[in-house]
């Protein structure tokens, strides 16, 4: 449960990153402004994506049988959301979104 708590707050945290002035200063001098810098390509360049889940899978030999049970795996909803795939080097069709 503390991992997943703190896996919400890192992606809100993350998603709130477009709504501060500190956006505006992204620098690829670090892992985190580079994170910045894709992250305002994508909201700035971006297309717009409507995610309609409905079913989830989870790697049956990643997981115990035990583990599986406890997942989720019908996860019905609706999101939005923008992203950008772009060719970065040796990184072909590298997909960025928020």
């Amino acid at each position: 449960m503390r991992t997943a708590c703190s896996r919400l707050l890192l992606i809100a945290g993350l998603c709130l990153l477009p709504a501060t002035q500190a956006l505006a200063d992204c620098t690829p001098d670090s892992w985190l402004g580079r994170k910045c810098l894709r992250i305002v390509e994508a909201w700035d360049k971006g297309r717009n994506d409507l995610y309609l889940p409905f079913l989830a899978h989870h790697g049956r030999d990643t997981y115990t049988p035990e583990r599986i049970a406890e997942l989720n795996e019908d996860a019905y909803g609706i999101g939005y959301g923008r992203s950008i795939v772009t060719d970065r080097g040796r990184y072909r069709d590298d997909w960025d979104g928020i």
